[in-house]
């Protein structure tokens, strides 16, 4: 996007990607953002996970990045590895990749979890920003989620060819329950509505193991599930909810101690580590 001359703290970066959401058909401002890697594509996907840990590292350690003064501050995947050059070069077509009726449950629930956890920081006593700006992205997390629970996505963003085609071979996703429970999770946070921690229940308890569970002791951009049983685990302790929560709440709770147990040597299923 647009750098402002006067606050930039990277004096050779400039411009780019001015154009980003203008292309053939669509007309929609993706100016801003991040881009992926050391590449100057967009990826939504991948994007809005690392938004969301950055959040919860601000909701956490807010006083650590005051103290260090942080608190306060598109396109095609074949071209754009092709060529590797500033993102203030970039002179080819940046196609846009667009979600109408596909399936992206993860990618919208991914998003839910990215703006409510944003939305926390945007609303903690030392932002700067104006509440309405929290309430946004709260609204737009809620609209969110709302779509992927309710089974207008049902399913995964890249088994889609409109939705996903420029991510499915960097970044395929292999479900979407745990992003409903990830997103859920953090719009139950934000929100504090006990009819989202319902939802999350619900998709919890009704999952497919084998989509849900995927990759024992594992977070990552693909598999949030590990991190929303933290978060969960956290509900159980801090308010204990009790019935009808208590089970779902305590399965996570129990593999969030397992997996912590397994990062111990000597425990019996420990993992695997490099000599």
């Amino acid at each position: 996007g647009a750098l402002n001359s006067s606050t930039k703290r990277i004096e050779f970066r400039g411009d780019s990607g001015l154009e980003d959401g203008h292309f053939e058909d669509i007309q929609v401002d993706l100016t801003g953002g991040y881009y992926d890697s050391g590449n100057n594509i967009k990826f939504g996907f991948p994007t809005a996970y690392t938004i969301t840990l950055i959040s919860w590292s601000v909701i956490e350690y807010s006083d650590k990045y005051e103290a260090v003064g942080e608190l306060d501050h598109v396109g095609s995947a074949r071209n754009d590895m092709r060529c590797w050059e500033r993102p203030e070069d970039m002179d080819y077509d940046r196609p846009v990749s667009v979600c109408k009726a596909a399936s992206a449950s993860d990618l919208a629930a991914e998003m839910a979890a990215a703006l409510a956890a944003a939305s926390i920081v945007f609303n903690l006593p030392k932002s700067n920003m104006p509440d309405s700006y929290s309430a946004q992205l709260l609204l737009a997390a809620q609209k969110l989620f709302e779509f992927a629970a309710t089974g207008k996505g049902n399913g995964t963003y890249t088994a889609d060819t409109a939705c996903g085609a420029g991510a499915v071979d960097f970044y395929n996703s292999s479900g979407y329950h745990d992003e409903l429970v990830w997103g859920g999770s953090w719009v139950f946070f934000a929100t504090g509505n006990w009819s989202y921690l319902q939802a999350v229940m619900e998709i919890y308890n009704n999952s497919v193991d084998s989509d849900i569970h995927g990759d024992d002791g594992v977070f990552n951009w693909n598999n949030k599930l590990l991190a929303a049983q933290l978060l969960l685990t956290r509900v159980r302790f801090l308010v204990d909810p009790g019935y009808p929560y208590e089970k779902m709440l305590q399965s996570s709770t129990e593999t969030i101690q397992m997996t912590m147990c397994s990062y111990l040597p000597d425990y019996a299923s420990a993992f695997n580590r490099t000599p």
